[in-house]
């Protein structure tokens, strides 16, 4: 009896030793894209006061009640188009201040802020535009600006982290170019000489994707106030499904079901068929996608998987969990699809359930407002969604 005390005495002890893991500094968070990323245009060209109401974007968003719903973060993407050609820097004399203050609003609602900057996508542009050599004109113009943010941001109140820009590369390492990685330590280096105790996001090509973050160098991972930006939207063909903004097939694909059941097959590919009535190559392209999709038999098994890999590259990396956020994850509503909402649920559980059991955080895109919101429709949340996100009604 006395050995069995001890023993356990021990183990007690042992246990105690071990640090207990930290919590994420961005746990659950979501991103509001309809503040920042949609800059104003007229005829062809930014508008004088490109963001003109950012309070306003916040209130529909109502991130009054988003601690209450258990959300402790928001991600604002900001087109930095508007401030590329600014002469004078009157677009953003319009921009700092109202910036600044909703900062500072999300502070008093107990919200931390990740600020993602983008590209500009006017007139089809794409980030890579902006990459044109490490000494090329428009990456250092690009360079300054992110360094007028981070200037703008040190030493504000909160947990506040600058991200240097959102999908940056389609490759994951590009082939005959400079590749994003060393554009990332050029932008973070102007980051840190502006803001030195700047919380920043570091992420890989592929469009942010796990299979992206190979290229990482060691020296910027091991910085402490680095944390590592992760997009996750797969399977794509799920996700994805009934966009009109990616590839021609999917606006002909809706209702696919999470996890996959082949008893929806033959109602799916006639689905197929009616959406692309007339245009028969495109169905037959639509309908083989839709096949495989179940050949490949997606699950929560499958998507915890996914993470297995980003797990063995943090562990190899030695980076401590709470510093991986999914920084952008969500799968697009078809309307009109009663089955939708139970998929889509599915998806969202296997995926926060896979991220949270490894001590990561996440963004959602997007909490409303938009073919991934997980809103009813009626001014609040779908308690399904809730539930598969463990969260609460407000």
């Amino acid at each position: 009896m006395v050995i069995r005390v001890l023993a356990l005495v021990v183990a007690l002890f042992a246990l105690a030793l071990v640090p207990a893991q930290a919590e994420p500094l961005f746990g659950k968070g979501a991103g509001l894209p309809d503040i920042y990323l949609f800059p104003r245009v007229v005829d062809g060209a930014y508008a004088a006061e490109p963001y003109p109401d950012p309070d306003g974007g916040a209130n529909a968003y109502r991130t009054s009640t988003f601690a209450a719903t258990g959300f402790d973060h928001v991600r604002l993407t900001i087109d930095l188009g508007p401030f590329l050609d600014d002469p004078g820097s009157a677009r953003w004399a319009t921009f700092r201040d109202p910036f600044l203050a909703l900062v500072e609003r999300f502070r008093r609602e107990k919200l931390g802020v990740i600020v993602t900057l983008t590209a500009p996508g006017l007139n089809g542009q794409i980030p890579e535009d902006q990459l044109d050599g490490l000494e090329g004109p428009r990456f250092k113009r690009y360079t300054n600006l992110v360094g007028r943010v981070a200037r703008t941001l040190k030493n504000r109140r909160g947990r506040i982290a600058l991200e240097a820009m959102n999908e940056p590369q389609q490759a994951c390492e590009a082939e005959g170019k400079t590749d994003w990685t060393a554009y990332q330590e050029r932008l973070v280096a102007r980051i840190r000489t502006e803001a030195p105790d700047l919380l920043l996001f570091v992420t890989g090509g592929c469009w942010s994707k796990i299979e992206g973050l190979d290229g990482l160098s060691d020296a910027l991972l091991a910085d402490p106030k680095s944390l590592v930006s992760v997009h996750f939207y797969e399977p794509f063909l799920f996700t994805h499904q009934g966009s009109t903004w990616t590839l021609p097939i999917m606006p002909l694909i809706a209702g696919l079901p999470f996890p996959a059941n082949p008893d929806r097959l033959d109602a799916l590919l006639a689905r197929a068929a009616e959406r692309g009535a007339g245009r028969p190559a495109l169905v037959e392209e639509a309908q083989a996608a839709i096949r495989y999709y179940f050949v490949e038999t997606w699950d929560a098994t499958k998507v915890r998987m996914q993470f297995d890999a980003l797990e063995r590259w943090r562990r190899a990396r030695n980076i401590p969990p709470e510093r991986i956020v999914l920084t952008e994850f969500g799968a697009s509503k078809v309307d009109g699809l009663a089955d939708d909402v139970a998929s889509r649920a599915a998806w969202l559980e296997a995926v926060t359930r896979s991220v949270e059991a490894r001590g990561w955080g996440w963004t959602l895109w997007v909490p409303s407002r938009g073919s991934y919101g997980v809103d009813d429709g009626q001014g609040g949340y779908d308690p399904r969604f809730l539930d598969a996100l463990r969260l609460a009604a407000p």
